[in-house]
């Protein structure tokens, strides 16, 4: 990254009523096919360790933990970690 820019999925949110029904999974897959069209071969995004229904979705699709970002909330208040998590847009 090395201060270049680089395509980030930042608050991603499905209303309560509308969840389970595939609308996250929709967006995320054209927020990829958006990065591939504007020639980026990666994609990023945060998520709170204790998310699991979203890190079970970002892991289905692809995505990798690249780091734990502890952040003070979580080391002095028990706050949830970030997960940074990529993936890569290029298949092998």
């Amino acid at each position: 990254m090395n201060g270049l820019s680089y395509p980030y999925i930042s608050n991603l949110a499905v209303r309560p009523q509308a969840r389970r029904c595939g609308v996250a999974r929709q967006l995320l897959i054209a927020c990829e096919q958006t990065a591939l069209e504007w020639g980026f071969r990666d994609i990023y995004l945060h998520v709170l360790d204790n998310n699991l229904p979203a890190r079970a979705l970002y892991t289905q699709l692809g995505y990798r933990l690249r780091r734990v970002e502890l952040t003070w909330g979580a080391t002095w208040f028990g706050q949830p970690r970030q997960l940074f998590l990529s993936k890569s847009l290029i298949r092998s």
